[in-house]
């Protein structure tokens, strides 16, 4: 009884899990005046495009904007699932997830409609510098697409229909389009 209560007082509390695996997810300060939380899908092309245009906006406004990215796998696209689970494993290998995410998106024509999308997914992961055999086994683990369908759901439940959208200081704004003239107004009235 007693080594089971030392081992489940030392577990991290799930909502620390959480809390860690969200912060592989995010780039920016969490200190930021303007936090952005994307919800998107590996397969959806304005997806591509809106992840370069929120990742260059950290960038261009250091200290200023807090961004997370959370799955919303659509169903009628094939991979997207399978794409959201391997990088969700990929935020398990610190410091990974990043370079895998732009892997995805930037050779998305190439996995979108492959058969054995894995293959592709090894080749980006290599790259990435990720550890294959880890990666390969945690994405094949129930419980991770659980964890991408749930936090699918709590999209949902926000609101969230299509993707790219995105919460702007917990305002939705939906499509590429709408991403960028929320970021352009944030700025106009914040200034630079």
């Amino acid at each position: 009884f007693g080594a089971v209560f030392i081992v489940r007082t030392f577990q991290p509390h799930p909502e620390e899990l959480l809390k860690n695996r969200i912060a592989e997810r995010s780039l920016g300060s969490e200190k930021a005046p303007l936090w952005i939380t994307e919800y998107f899908d590996y397969q959806c092309p304005p997806c591509a495009e809106a992840r370069k245009i929120l990742e260059n906006a950290v960038k261009e406004h250091p200290g200023r904007i807090y961004l997370q990215v959370r799955y919303f796998p659509i169903q009628a696209h094939k991979n997207a699932l399978k794409a959201a689970l391997y990088a969700e494993c990929a935020s398990r290998q610190k410091g990974k997830f990043w370079k895998f995410h732009e892997e995805l998106f930037a050779h998305q024509s190439d996995w979108a409609q492959d058969n054995y999308p894995s293959i592709q997914y090894a080749a980006y992961a290599q790259t990435a510098g990720l550890n294959i055999e880890q990666l390969d086994s945690c994405a094949h683990d129930p419980e991770i697409e659980k964890t991408v369908r749930e936090e699918k759901k709590k999209g949902e439940e926000l609101g969230v229909r299509i993707t790219p959208s995105a919460f702007f200081n917990g305002k939705l704004a939906v499509g590429k389009e709408n991403l960028m003239s929320e970021l352009k107004a944030y700025f106009e009235e914040k200034g630079p």
